[in-house]
């Protein structure tokens, strides 16, 4: 069976906005991803989720074009049948993971 070519995630026309879900526990990391995202032209943010369950409910319910999705958000095991869940249930939505480390060392 042949799968489907992947789908438009950015728009077409110039007013055509895309949709994004932030999904980050730090409520200071949201508001400030979403403040940047919303200084685009082309990027509306519709919503943020502060865990899982939350993402998983306001991807179903909006299906955003994309969720950004904080790898700190919950543990790798449960992060990943998150994301798979999510890829299942709503395929029109684009799963970008983000993940930022405070220390030092880690640059």
């Amino acid at each position: 069976m042949r799968r489907p070519g992947p789908q438009r995630c950015l728009p077409d026309s110039p007013g055509e906005r895309v949709s994004v879900l932030v999904a980050d526990r730090d409520g200071l990391a949201r508001e400030m991803t979403s403040q940047a995202l919303y200084a685009t032209d082309q990027v509306a943010v519709v919503l943020c989720a502060q865990d899982c369950r939350q993402a998983r409910e306001l991807t179903c319910r909006y299906h955003p074009t994309v969720l950004l999705l904080d790898t700190a958000l919950s543990r790798s095991q449960r992060l990943a049948e998150l994301i798979a869940e999510l890829l299942e249930t709503c395929p029109q939505t684009r799963v970008l993971t983000m993940a930022a480390d405070d220390d030092d060392r880690a640059a």
